[in-house]
């Protein structure tokens, strides 16, 4: 198994290959919301993965993907 935990529904990713969580579909990994931030550079190879704890882009300022389930477990 995976260390890679859905920040919405807490499940156990079979693979850090997933994107998506496998019971409700939430992005696994934190990103930039804007698709304009350099850190979301398309020509690279992968889009720049953010901390887990990330509400904020560090290059931005702009919500992170995860900004939305963090907010709920405060």
């Amino acid at each position: 198994m995976s260390d890679i935990i859905c920040p919405k529904c807490h499940t156990e990713a079979p693979s850090e290959d997933d994107s998506y969580c496998m019971i409700c579909g939430t992005y696994l990994y934190n990103y930039c919301s804007d698709s304009s931030c350099p850190s979301n550079d398309a020509e690279q190879d992968e889009l720049c993965r953010l901390p887990r704890h990330a509400l904020y882009c560090p290059v931005c300022g702009s919500k992170t993907t995860f900004f939305e389930h963090l907010q709920q477990n405060k």
